[in-house]
């Protein structure tokens, strides 16, 4: 799968994926779909459309990349209450989570 990283917005990254290139068969419809939510700070990164669905899967998990898979249909504003706003343009995208490795612990995901 081909993909191409088009935002970071704080431990979120954004990347749009080729057309065609995800089996859509799991996805649901939602307005407004939330990336990622900080446990410690209660902020949330959050991604909403105005006049359209987002096509969703939350548990994505396919050749080794574990993320949000979603395909917006119009412009798409990603928000957060420590960053600017990110506009995404319609297409296919995969959201995953910074990663952090501690030698001890071994790989973890960033909590924010």
């Amino acid at each position: 799968m081909k993909t191409k990283l088009v935002a970071r917005h704080g431990d979120v990254f954004i990347f749009k994926v080729e057309d065609g290139k995800i089996n859509k068969k799991n996805f649901n419809k939602s307005k407004a779909i939330t990336l990622a939510y900080g446990e410690v700070t209660g902020h949330s990164h959050k991604l909403a459309v105005e006049n359209s669905d987002i096509l969703v899967n939350e548990s994505f998990n396919e050749n080794g990349i574990e993320g949000i898979a979603f395909e917006l249909t119009e412009v798409g504003t990603l928000t957060h209450q420590e960053h600017e706003p990110i506009i995404l343009q319609p297409g296919t995208y995969i959201s995953v989570i910074q990663e952090e490795y501690d030698p001890i612990l071994e790989t973890r995901k960033v909590l924010d």
